[in-house]
């Protein structure tokens, strides 16, 4: 061979070996992230897919079909790609890039995701199946009709924006979709419980609709602007079929990825809480005439008070969704009202009571600021008289109070209480500056003592006396000693559930020095002192003899139950046996007595928990007495 044929072979094969290795070379360094990055427009979706669940995948795993057909489609795209942007050819069009649904359910990946059934996403039910196996408003979704990159900082997040304009766009023409229960399945609902800040178990029981609280909870028509076209389309003539749907749902979604959001304006799904003010609901039709609840309701009303609307004005709660009874008025006509039995409907059996505890406490709180007020007015006019800013101050903290007198307060509990508080607060300030120090008053709200969660609807606890484990609670007496609510109750199952034991309020209440046993002990001190709930008769003796409770309750050991084998310590060792026939004497009355009639009295007697031993003559001449009196069956 000449040498000029081994020197035409040898630049043959050395270019036959390295254009290969250069465009291997150049293939696997333009498919690393970093070389993405290289354009400036890059930089944003570089950085939101550094930060992403996909940021240990290159990006042609994704932006390449499978395949070796795949990457040489892919490799000739990104040429292309590069190829405008050095041309600035890519100024007249938006930066384009596709993901196909095979690289997404590639084996690996995410495979099986169609094949998982319903999921959770965002406390909304899902199931893939529906989305990808089934036409969606009559139009074949992928896998990027869901996951985009719309929202700057995210990478092949789902935006519930796509979510809201498929399920609430002209909501009237598709019912199914606009179905609330169709994402926010009841399931879901009771397994978070009290997680939520309003616990709707009760909602879930009862079949209550979702619209009867929460009204308009969707705004906007996803409409479509031309203006949107030109944001990728620069030529005009792609506007010829801007009439057509089908053709451009079938383009824009099925046979490429956009974005809905990137054509159709956007439709909020959330609370709306303005329709109480701006003229819908009940004030459509009655104008003005409940101005003063909405705006109390709303949390306004009060100058310079910080707004504090009610929690359920913040849920988008309207008139209708408490006022749901109606009333028959004079002279014909309906009117809505509500009740403690519509609180029931939504909150559960027994949660109307706190509606009348806000009555009752801000009846009683009403009451003392108002007869502030005539006292301050009475010692500033035995004074000389109101000067001009005085009368000016109290007209003002007058007005806060016929704010809450005029709506019984009770459509916003917490600003009701600031309201009646300031108004305190004003009364005291014309008495200071009047020197007139020695009439101002203390002002107690429930709120300085209640925790502000708690705050929120349990107004005025302080005052419920209840009976808890026998004993005599007074929620009073542990706020103002400092206990907390969660001291006691738990919202973590059940709202409200009682997690302290008996055997817990003993050890805290008899670890005390000073125990005043009446306090907790009350049927025992009643039947002691021969003056109970049902009868009165004379006290037992010990109790005339001034026994305290400590003297046949207290042992070496602590706090003990007296039984009747240890009377034998004070009395003679017949004592045992006597207290023993009055037990057996007392168990055989009750049982003589009719259950239906007398069930109050047998439980009263049963859960004092000595079976009479506290005052038994009592209670054995009161039961001969009814059993004499009382109907024969």
């Amino acid at each position: 061979m000449s040498p000029r044929v081994r020197k035409r072979v040898i630049v043959v094969l050395a270019v036959v070996v390295t254009v290969p290795i250069i465009f291997w070379g150049a293939a696997e360094y333009t498919s690393r992230p970093k070389f993405c990055n290289s354009c400036h427009y890059m930089e944003p979706f570089y950085e939101s897919w550094q930060l992403s669940s996909h940021s240990d995948v290159t990006c042609t795993f994704c932006h390449f079909e499978p395949g070796l057909a795949g990457k040489i489609e892919g490799k000739l795209n990104g040429l292309y790609q590069l190829t405008k942007y050095v041309s600035l050819a890519y100024k007249k069009s938006k930066p384009w890039a596709e993901i196909s649904d095979a690289s997404c359910v590639r084996e690996g990946c995410h495979d099986t995701q169609t094949l998982l059934g319903p999921i959770r996403f965002k406390n909304v039910k899902f199931d893939h199946s529906h989305h990808l196996g089934e036409l969606r408003r009559g139009k074949q979704l992928r896998c990027t009709s869901c996951h985009s990159q719309m929202v700057q900082g995210s990478h092949i997040l789902v935006t519930e924006e796509t979510c809201f304009l498929c399920h609430m766009k002209d909501r009237g023409e598709t019912p199914g979709m606009f179905n609330c229960r169709t994402c926010h399945t009841d399931e879901i609902f009771l397994e978070m419980g009290s997680q939520l800040r309003y616990n709707h178990t009760a909602v879930v029981e009862t079949g209550k609709p979702c619209e009867s609280c929460h009204v308009n909870t969707v705004e906007g028509n996803a409409s479509v602007s031309t203006q949107n076209c030109i944001n990728c389309h620069w030529q005009t003539d792609f506007f010829e079929r801007y009439d057509d749907p089908e053709f451009l749902h079938k383009n824009h979604v099925t046979d490429h990825k956009v974005e809905c959001i990137a054509c159709h304006t956007p439709i909020l799904h959330q609370v709306q809480r303005k329709h109480l003010l701006t003229g819908e609901d009940c004030r459509s039709c009655h104008q003005d005439q409940h101005a003063a609840e909405a705006q109390l309701f709303a949390g306004l009303g009060g100058i310079g008070i910080p707004q504090q609307p009610n929690p359920m004005f913040t849920a988008g709660l309207s008139c209708q969704s408490c006022h749901i009874f109606h009333e028959e008025n004079v002279g014909g006509g309906e009117t809505m009202v509500s009740n403690a039995d519509a609180c029931d409907q939504c909150h559960g059996q027994g949660y109307g009571r706190l509606l009348q505890n806000w009555e009752t406490y801000l009846i009683h709180l009403e009451a003392d600021v108002i007869s502030y007020l005539d006292q301050a007015r009475t010692g500033l006019d035995q004074r000389g008289g109101l000067i001009p800013e005085q009368e000016e101050v109290l007209e003002r903290a007058n007005q806060y109070i016929q704010l809450v007198s005029s709506t019984r307060g009770i459509h916003n509990i917490q600003l009701s209480d600031n309201l009646l508080k300031t108004a305190h607060e004003l009364i005291s300030r014309s008495l200071q500056q009047a020197h007139l120090g020695n009439l101002a008053r203390e002002y107690v709200s429930s709120g300085q003592l209640v925790p502000s969660d708690c705050a929120n609807c349990h107004f005025g606890i302080e005052e419920i006396n209840i009976e808890v484990y026998n004993l005599n609670f007074q929620h009073g007496r542990h706020l103002t000693n400092g206990v907390a609510c969660t001291k006691c109750h738990s919202n973590l199952r059940v709202h409200g559930e009682l997690l302290h034991t008996r055997a817990e309020c003993l050890n805290c209440h008899h670890s005390q020095e000073e125990k005043d046993c009446s306090t907790c002990h009350r049927k025992q001190q009643q039947l002691l002192a021969g003056e109970t709930t049902f009868f009165t008769n004379d006290p037992d003796f010990m109790w005339a003899e001034d026994i305290t409770c400590q003297d046949c309750h207290m042992a070496d050991s602590g706090i003990i139950r007296r039984e009747p084998e240890l009377c034998a310590d004070c009395h003679d060792d017949s004592y045992t046996a006597m207290v023993l026939e009055w037990r057996d004497e007392i168990r055989t009355l009750l049982s003589s007595l009719p259950d239906k009639q007398y069930r109050e009295l047998k439980e009263w007697l049963t859960s004092e928990g000595s079976l009479g031993g506290h005052n038994p003559q009592a209670v054995i001449d009161h039961l001969e007495e009814t059993l004499k009196t009382s109907p024969r069956p």
